[in-house]
């Protein structure tokens, strides 16, 4: 079970966020990840056959002003990647709380479900952490301590992926 996670990372957070997601997703078995950037320059290039070959695509993105982006709205307007019934699910990273990461988040949940994603954040049905549209990291507390909120995101989007599409 292939699941691509699709990012645009300037300062690394959002790369580390990435990151810790993808151990949640190793830790189902039969599952794999690859973290791809929408910055060319980043050496981790967008690989579309394999976002073909995934059941399940995550978004990341960096908060500015409330909203994701720019390159990563870029690449979801422009790409040839077909992401329709495939899993979606999204993530963002913040400066500080204040509710700019919810609303960036919705911004690409509206995306996705217009390429035709399937949406899934496990929200409050699986108890803490609640991830009502997703995971958020906040620059102001140190990424040790939001580690097991972004692996256990990762690790429930991995398990919906094969319950909905192993075969």
């Amino acid at each position: 079970m292939k699941i691509a996670i699709i990012i645009y990372s300037e300062s690394g957070r959002t790369q580390q966020a990435a990151e810790l997601i993808g151990k949640g997703i190793e830790q189902v078995e039969g599952c794999e990840y690859r973290i791809m950037n929408v910055d060319p320059q980043a050496g981790k290039p967008v690989d579309n056959d394999y976002i073909h070959q995934a059941d399940a695509v995550i978004f990341g993105t960096p908060t500015y002003y409330a909203n994701i982006c720019w390159q990563l709205k870029k690449f979801i307007d422009e790409t040839d990647a077909s992401f329709a019934g495939k899993l979606g699910a999204v993530f963002a990273t913040a400066n500080a709380l204040g509710g700019g990461s919810e609303t960036a988040m919705l911004t690409l949940i509206n995306q996705i479900l217009v390429k035709g994603m399937l949406v899934y954040s496990g929200g409050t049905s699986l108890g803490k952490p609640n991830t009502h549209l997703g995971v958020t990291s906040i620059k102001e507390v140190p990424m040790e301590q939001q580690e097991e909120k972004m692996v256990i995101f990762g690790t429930r989007i991995a398990q919906k992926a094969k319950e909905l599409f192993e075969k």
